[in-house]
This record gives structure tokens, sequence and C-alpha cells, in this order.
């Protein structure tokens, strides 16, 4: 993905793929694969930690980056990319 200017390493397997990012601190945003929480930008160290993989709770109304249906999350900040 693309971060402040500077190209942050996701995974290969996803390149090319939308990738959503919600502000979890000031510091870091959680990285987010369809209902799939993948990691954990860094903003200062422009890098991704890696955390367990973990699916989001089934919510209704919840649409992420990558889905077609035109709502997003409610009372959450969130971005969506591409990854490259």
């Amino acid at each position: 993905i693309k971060w402040a200017g500077e190209r942050v390493f996701v995974s290969e397997a996803l390149i090319g793929e939308p990738v959503g990012l919600v502000r979890y601190d000031d510091r870091l945003w959680t990285v987010r694969f369809g209902h799939l929480e993948i990691g954990r930008l860094d903003g200062y160290a422009l890098r991704i930690i890696k955390t367990p993989v973990r699916a989001l709770p089934n919510v209704s109304g919840l649409a992420l980056p990558m889905s077609s249906v035109g709502h997003s999350l409610r009372g959450a900040e969130i971005m969506g990319g591409t990854a490259r």
C-alpha cells in the first residue's frame, strides 16, 4: 500500500487486491482484507505489525472497502486502498 507517500509492504499474496485501513489509535491502523484483520500499520515506522488473523464479528449492515455494497462502517474512520 502507499502511506504518507511511501510504499509499505503488506503481503505478496494481496498484490492488486483491495485492503481496508481502520484507525486503531493515534499511531496504528488495523489492516483488513474482506472480513479478516490481517495486521496493524504502524504509521510512524511505516511497517506492518503482523497480528494473528481473525475475522470480524458478523455485524448487520457492515460492508468493507472491497464490498460492492454502498455502505460503510458506522462510527469508524476507514480508508480503502489497493495493496501494491
